[in-house]
């Protein structure tokens, strides 16, 4: 499988997300986890638990943990039946 740079490029700039919640939010905007190298991680991202052995990236850490955020979020908006787990 190849992977298009431009498709996915394309793909994140018009991906259509649901609204910001309102009111109190768990996580500020500016409040992000801290990733580290060096030891083993877990993560909740959405619906997701998400683990790190040691060694993975910090960076590689919240590429994965975004990823999978913005997969879930336009799953969301496509699926009107949150039973229906096939179709998500």
């Amino acid at each position: 499988m190849s992977f298009d740079l431009e498709r996915a490029k394309s793909f994140v700039s018009e991906v259509e997300l649901p609204d910001r919640p309102r009111g109190p939010v768990a996580q500020g905007p500016d409040d992000k986890p801290i990733y580290e190298t060096v030891k083993s991680q877990a993560t909740i991202v959405g619906s997701d638990v998400i683990s790190f052995v040691t060694g993975v990236e910090d960076t590689l850490r919240e590429a994965i943990s975004d990823a999978s955020l913005l997969a879930q979020l336009h799953a969301n908006e496509q699926v009107d039946d949150e039973e229906d787990i096939y179709q998500w």
